[in-house]
């Protein structure tokens, strides 16, 4: 069976997706230097507190049509699709937090991937390697549409604290 996208998070900041397919999860960039440099144009260019709205504003949209173009992608190219994107194989996963009422994400690993932290784990007080992030808020009927589709290929590596 191919692999294929079974669902996407995206940072609270649109920066970064979270592609969890059936092997794995991706972490791949959203905005890269274009949308930074077009937002810092357009609050330079305007400057003050409207130019910051309006320069925010356009480096979202940058993100969100990127982040759209991205899901379109089969996952090794998501995954090729800038140097800084990392992935993790389920093997390695140690568990996925998530956490509704703070809108954030945890991705907890046996061993390093990417720019997975290291820490030491407050539950089993073993090494692991984590990333942490805020998500897109996400209420009610939609968070729980995410977590059964986490579920369906995370399943008992998914925690909802």
């Amino acid at each position: 069976m191919k692999e294929k996208v079974i669902s996407t998070l995206y940072t609270a900041d649109n920066n970064l997706m979270l592609a969890f397919t059936q092997n794995r999860v991706i972490v791949a960039r959203v905005s890269g230097i274009r949308g930074g440099i077009a937002g810092v144009a357009v609050r330079t260019g305007i400057g003050g507190l409207i130019g910051d709205a309006v320069g925010s504003s356009v480096e979202k949209e940058m993100a969100k049509k990127k982040g759209e173009k991205l899901k379109e992608l089969d996952p090794e190219e998501i995954l090729k699709s800038s140097r800084f994107n990392f992935e993790v194989p389920y093997s390695g996963l140690e568990r996925v937090e998530m956490q509704q009422k703070k809108n954030k994400i945890k991705i907890i690993a046996n061993q390093r991937f990417g720019w997975l932290k290291k820490k030491k784990d407050k539950k089993t007080k073993k090494e692991i390697y984590q990333y942490e992030t805020p998500i897109k808020k996400l209420k009610g009927p939609e968070f729980e549409e995410q977590v059964n589709s986490l579920r369906s290929v995370l399943s008992d590596k998914l925690e909802i604290v």
